[in-house]
C-alpha cells in the first residue's frame, strides 16, 4: 500500500512516500480504503516531537494521523458480513496498525464497540 511515513521527529519534510506491505486485519478487525484523511493540529505536534499524556510521540517509523473516511474492504476473523462495504469515519487512537495518510487502515470493530444499528444499514448501491 502507498503511504506517508515520518522516519525521524521535525518539520514537515520529514513525512516521505513509501509502499508498504499491505495489512491483513487482525481478529475482530476491519481493513479500511482511506477516502478521506483528517489532518490536526496535534499530528504536527507529534511529528515535531512534542506530545504528552493521551498523545504520546510515536514510535519510529509511524505512519501519522487519527482521524478517516472510508469503507471497508476487508474483514478479519470474527467479524460479521455486514461490515463489509460500509461506510466508516472513524478516530483510530493508539492502537491502529496504519495512521490515517496510508491507502488502508486497520482497526477493531464490532469484538469491541459496534457501531450505531442505523450505521449498520449498507447504502443503496
Amino acid at each position: 500500500m502507498h503511504a506517508i511515513v515520518q522516519e525521524e521527529l521535525g518539520p514537515a519534510e520529514v513525512l516521505v512516500p513509501r509502499v508498504l506491505p499491505d495489512l491483513e486485519p487482525g481478529p475482530g478487525s476491519v481493513r479500511v480504503a482511506v477516502e478521506a484523511a483528517g489532518v490536526h493540529l496535534l499530528d504536527a505536534a507529534l511529528r515535531e516531537g512534542r506530545g504528552g499524556g493521551p498523545a504520546p510521540v510515536p514510535a519510529l517509523p509511524a505512519t501519522p494521523g487519527r482521524e478517516i473516511a472510508g469503507r471497508v474492504d476487508r474483514l478479519g476473523p470474527g467479524v460479521p458480513a455486514d461490515w463489509d462495504g460500509a461506510p466508516v469515519v472513524a478516530h483510530l487512537g493508539p492502537g491502529a496498525r496504519a495512521g490515517t495518510r496510508a491507502r488502508h487502515s486497520s482497526r477493531w470493530t464490532a469484538s469491541t464497540a459496534g457501531p450505531p444499528a442505523s450505521t449498520r444499514r449498507r447504502p443503496s448501491r
